[in-house]
């Protein structure tokens, strides 16, 4: 069974932050080079964070499983190009990857044009790489 079909199985069930986690790094280990219009709906819905970023930001970030999902994502980018992300562009990088997050919703929503890109490749989202 793929990761979508486990997707669709569960649609009637709440999916627990262990689930989460795991179907996403499941998705993101099987699928480095996807882009962004062939990642389940589900899982951008997941990664997506709802509230103000600044907000988000304020109250132990790093324990919330949005986080936790982009830095399993950015470290698996850093490994397969072997090289590393000064750790003071990892939170400025997040916060683009969020707004990178809502192009896909626009798209299967309003109908508009935008690009198609490799939603896990950071290189481009980094000055100096």
């Amino acid at each position: 069974m793929t990761l979508a079909e486990r997707l669709d199985n569960r649609k009637d069930k709440v999916m627990t932050e262990e689930d989460i986690l795991r179907v996403s790094f499941q998705f993101i280990d099987e699928n480095p080079d996807v882009y962004w219009n062939e990642v389940p709906e589900e899982l951008l819905k997941c990664w997506h964070v709802i509230v103000p970023l600044d907000k988000y930001l304020a109250n132990s970030y790093e324990e919330k499983y949005e986080y936790k999902i982009f830095i399993y994502a950015l470290q698996k980018y850093c490994e397969r190009k072997n090289i590393m992300i000064p750790s003071e562009k990892v939170i400025p990088l997040f916060c683009t990857f969020q707004m990178i997050l809502m192009l896909p919703y626009i798209k299967r929503y309003s109908g508009e044009k935008r690009p198609v890109f490799r939603i896990f490749d950071f290189g481009f989202l980094l000055d100096d790489q």
